[in-house]
């Protein structure tokens, strides 16, 4: 459940319809509502004025119940699941596909709280299945819906009560920290890829030439040999302590390699899902 039920104790129940006279008084286009247990969580709504759009969280304290005002609304309940405790891996068949991405979309949004921790304007991810959201507390949720929504991408959210008290103000507002946003994380963008290219050269070098096969030959046939050295020297000469320690170095140096080439593979499963 979110952290907003554990924070807020005065609960005060409003009309929803209240609500959406107010956006069609000032130009406000609500394209989704969305319920969790009978209480309206999000709206999901358009300034017409500028095509801006933004999600709408209710905080607990604001208690808004779908009513027979929301039926020409596209109106979705939502719910939510177990957490999913089994890390993604290269080595598990990740058959819920669903719980993956999620985990990915939370994982991204996750890498943003620290551009919107002191904002009231936080980030929220929405597709057909799913809402993935960092709330007031900057920690990230999610919502499953329970039927389609027709819409897909990340989307800036604000809470019911900044939205009142921005009043008029919002949309400038909003407009204001779009641009400073996209300015910062651009900027970022480009201070760390001045860094990054060389690392992604040579993974790209690297991936030329990765068969996992030929590295798992290559430290049978080596540990193969030195164990035989080993054994023929079993009188604790000279020889005998060398050849553990290259024992030791061939299991160390096969170890950082398979670490490698799994951080690599993961990688680059990811990548394919952002491509």
């Amino acid at each position: 459940m979110s952290q907003d039920d554990d924070h807020d104790d005065d609960y005060e129940e409003f009309p929803v319809t209240n609500l959406l006279d107010y956006f069609q008084k000032n130009k406000i286009v609500v394209h989704g509502i969305f319920s969790y247990e009978g209480r309206i969580i999000f709206l999901y709504i358009q300034f017409i004025t500028s095509g801006l759009s933004i999600f709408l969280y209710v905080p607990s304290k604001f208690i808004l119940k779908p009513d027979s005002s929301v039926k020409n609304y596209m109106h979705i309940s939502m719910n939510e699941d177990d957490e999913e405790k089994t890390p993604e891996s290269i080595f598990v068949p990740q058959k819920l596909s669903g719980k993956s991405d999620k985990k990915s979309y939370a994982s991204s949004l996750s890498r943003f709280i620290p551009l919107v921790e002191e904002s009231k304007y936080k980030l929220l991810f929405v597709n057909k299945e799913m809402i993935v959201y960092i709330n007031r507390y900057n920690d990230v949720e999610s919502f499953n819906l329970n039927s389609p929504f027709n819409k897909k991408g990340y989307y800036y959210m604000t809470d019911l009560e900044s939205f009142y008290n921005a009043g008029e103000k919002l949309e400038k507002e909003l407009l204001n920290t779009e641009i400073l946003f996209s300015s910062r994380v651009y900027n970022t963008i480009d201070s760390e890829m001045l860094g990054l290219k060389e690392v992604m050269t040579k993974m790209v070098n690297d991936v030329k030439s990765i068969s996992g096969r030929v590295c798992n030959e290559n430290f049978m046939t080596r540990i193969k040999r030195v164990n035989e050295v080993i054994a023929k020297y079993q009188n604790g000469n000279k020889q005998l302590t060398e050849c553990i320690e290259v024992a030791s170095k061939i299991r160390e140096t096969n170890f950082e390699t398979m670490i490698y080439l799994e951080k690599i593979i993961f990688f680059l499963k990811e990548l394919k899902d952002i491509i």
